[in-house]
C-alpha cells in the first residue's frame, strides 16, 4: 500500500532521488490536489509504466486516496502531505518531470482574495524549471477569468507551446479520467476549461503548434 509521506520528513533527503523513492526510473507524474484521489488513482491504473506522485494538504483526501490505492494494489502511487506551492521548488530538481495535472485549483473569486490562487507567474516559472523537455501541465477549471489568466501566465513565462489553436479545449482530452467535480459541472451543462501546455527548448515566447 502507498505510504502517506509528510513534506517534514522528505526535507533531510533533499535532494530527492525519486527513482530510488519509486524503485525504477519510469517517467514521473504530479498531480497537484488530488481531492479524494480518484483522478490519480486511475492515471496510476492506465499507466503502470509510470509513476504518480499525489501532492494534498488535506488529511481527509489522503486518507481516502490512501484506501483506493490499497485496494487496487497499485505499487506506482506515492502520496505526499504538503502545500504544493511550498513544496514542489523543494521536490524537484530541473527537468525531472513528464507531466503535472492540476484540476479545479481553488479559483478565490473574489478581486481581493486572487493572490492567493496557486497559478501565478512564479509557480508557472516553477512549472517550466520542474518540467523536462516535451512535459506537459494539464490545467482543468471551470471559471473562464481563471482559464484566461492561467493562459496569459504560460505565455508571458515562455517556453511552452500552447497546442490548443483557441486557448483552451471545450471538451476534455481523449482517454483523460473525469474527476468528481467534473462529473457535477458537466451533468448540470456548466462549462469546463481544460488547458495544455508543453516545455520546449527555451524559455522564449509561447508558441502555439501549428497542428
Amino acid at each position: 500500500m502507498s505510504e502517506v509521506i509528510e513534506l517534514d520528513s522528505l526535507i533531510v533527503w533533499l535532494p530527492i532521488r525519486w527513482a530510488d523513492v519509486f524503485g525504477n526510473d519510469h517517467p514521473l507524474k504530479v498531480e497537484i490536489g488530488f481531492g479524494n484521489g480518484s483522478f490519480l488513482v486511475e492515471m496510476a491504473r492506465q499507466e503502470p509504466d509510470g509513476n504518480f506522485l499525489g501532492v494534498e494538504i488535506y488529511k481527509r483526501g489522503l486518507r481516502k486516496a490512501k484506501k483506493r490505492v490499497g485496494r487496487l494494489g497499485l505499487t506506482n502511487v506515492r502520496l505526499l502531505r504538503a502545500e504544493a506551492e511550498a513544496a514542489i521548488p523543494k521536490l524537484f530538481g530541473p527537468a525531472e518531470v513528464s507531466e503535472v495535472h492540476i484540476n479545479f485549483p481553488d479559483p478565490w473569486p473574489k478581486h481581493k482574495h486572487r493572490r492567493r490562487r496557486l497559478i501565478k507567474p512564479e509557480f508557472v516559472k516553477t512549472l517550466y524549471r520542474v518540467l523536462r523537455l516535451g512535459g506537459r501541465v494539464y490545467l482543468t477549471t471551470d471559471w473562464l477569468d481563471y482559464a484566461q489568466e492561467m493562459l496569459q501566465f504560460f505565455q508571458d513565462q515562455g517556453g511552452f507551446i500552447n497546442p490548443i489553436e483557441k486557448g483552451f479545449l471545450s471538451q476534455a482530452p481523449a482517454g483523460r479520467p473525469i474527476t468528481k467535480y467534473e462529473q457535477g459541472f458537466l451533468g448540470e451543462g456548466q462549462p469546463v476549461y481544460y488547458l495544455i501546455f508543453e516545455k520546449q527548448a527555451s524559455a522564449g515566447p509561447v508558441e502555439r503548434n501549428a497542428d
